[in-house]
This record gives C-alpha cells, structure tokens and sequence, in this order.
C-alpha cells in the first residue's frame, strides 16, 4: 500500500516525463498493478503533506485542466 501522495507526486513526475497525464497515469498504474501497489484514499492530512513536499516547486495557475 502507499498513500495518495505518494500517487500524486510520481504521477506528477510521470505525466511531466511523458508528455500528458494520460501517459503518466497509463505508466503509474502500471507499475503499481505490476508490484500489487494499492493507493490509500486522499483525505486532509493527505492534502497538508502534499503541499508540504511540493511547496514553492508547482505552479498551481498552470495546472487548471489537470485532473
């Protein structure tokens, strides 16, 4: 198991990799089914670490229309 953080950082790193979400989404689960990788719900706390670990490195105004 991992945590929606953990899901939403690699993915981010992935879709930037590759070019697209779809691409880093197709590639991120994937590799979790691969290894037997379950991704926790996100909930509050999994909100406040996010932001912790990418503070000052995303821009938020350029990711409208990113799901």
């Amino acid at each position: 198991m991992t945590s929606a953080v953990v899901y939403t950082e690699y993915l981010y790193h992935q879709s930037k990799k590759l070019g697209s979400v779809e691409e880093g989404k197709s590639a991120v689960e994937t590799l979790f089914r691969s290894i037997g990788i379950e991704v926790l719900g996100f909930d509050k706390e999994c909100a406040v670490e996010t932001v912790k670990a990418v503070g000052g490195r995303w821009d938020f105004k350029k990711m409208q229309g990113i799901t």
